[in-house]
């Protein structure tokens, strides 16, 4: 926990370290479908009791993530990406009963607020087009539990209790993304890829309880490892040319400060090794 914490941390300081040098800096709004899959375990947990009496299917469903960008640029081939994004992951759990012939289905969302910092490697296709890879983390805030009741509807008296307990308020992921850019000088950029995004450690543990009358029957537990693929579509608004002559400005100001520093010291240099030398005659 407090390791990701640094990390986060540091990856922020980087960040604001490169605004103050970076020449470029566009802002942008996203929205990344959440594709169902089991990569990396991400979308199916099937869990049954020890006697075989009780059995709960979890699937990933379709969900979503909506979000702001801040792109740093360094150069024409490397830039760094933050932002905000409200992420809700959607499941699907089937509940049965074998012996009862009883089946009973209910849908549960995770929602975090995510903090990613990524690095950004440019391949420049044509004038216009680019294409980018992506590795980074993410900070990830989950502000609640989670618990739904699942009744049977009938006059049998069940239903199925499902709690779960994050594992931390606060959790970090790996991310990697792939994607396709067009820029357009008076329009903005318009951007198409995919993201993969996995915890450092299971971000929920979850617990299912078979309920009669309101009395627990059967319990089983798994674990909800909070991986997902998306698909990513980006909108960033088009540069300020202002802003961009400014910052370039203040880029040469930086180096020319930096040559007449140099120019200094290698001045004193020079004196003290003539100095050196008379005093040796």
């Amino acid at each position: 926990m407090r390791k990701h914490i640094i990390i986060l941390l540091l990856g922020l300081f980087f960040s604001l370290n490169a605004f103050n040098q970076a020449h470029v800096l566009v802002f942008g709004l996203q929205y990344k479908p959440i594709i169902p899959t089991n990569i990396f375990g991400a979308g199916k947990f099937d869990v049954t009791s020890d006697n075989g009496k009780f059995n709960v299917l979890t699937k990933q469903k379709f969900g979503n993530v909506f979000g702001g960008v801040v792109r740093v640029g360094f150069n024409k081939w490397v830039s760094l990406e933050t932002g905000i994004n409200y992420v809700m992951r959607m499941y699907s759990t089937t509940y049965s009963v074998p012996d009862s012939n009883i089946t009973a289905v209910n849908d549960f969302k995770v929602t975090s607020y995510q903090i990613p910092i990524s690095c950004l490697v440019y391949v420049k296709l044509s004038e216009m087009f680019h294409m980018n890879v992506a590795l980074g983390i993410s900070g990830a805030i989950f502000p609640s539990d989670i618990s739904t009741l699942t009744e049977t509807g009938d006059n049998t008296k069940m239903s199925f209790l499902m709690e779960g307990q994050r594992k931390s308020w606060f959790q970090g992921t790996f991310d990697a993304n792939v994607g396709f850019e067009l820029r357009t000088k008076k329009i903005g950029y318009f951007y198409l890829g995919a993201s993969y995004q996995l915890p450092f450690t299971n971000i929920m543990q979850l617990a299912y309880d078979y309920r009669h009358s309101g009395n627990s029957q059967e319990l089983v537990y798994t674990k909800l490892n909070g991986a997902y693929l998306t698909a990513d579509i980006r909108y960033f608004f088009p540069e300020n040319p202002e802003k961009k002559r400014k910052w370039e400005e203040q880029k040469e100001k930086y180096r020319q400060e930096q040559e007449r520093k140099r120019r200094i010291r290698q001045a004193k240099k020079e004196a003290r090794k003539k100095l050196k030398e008379i005093n040796n005659q």
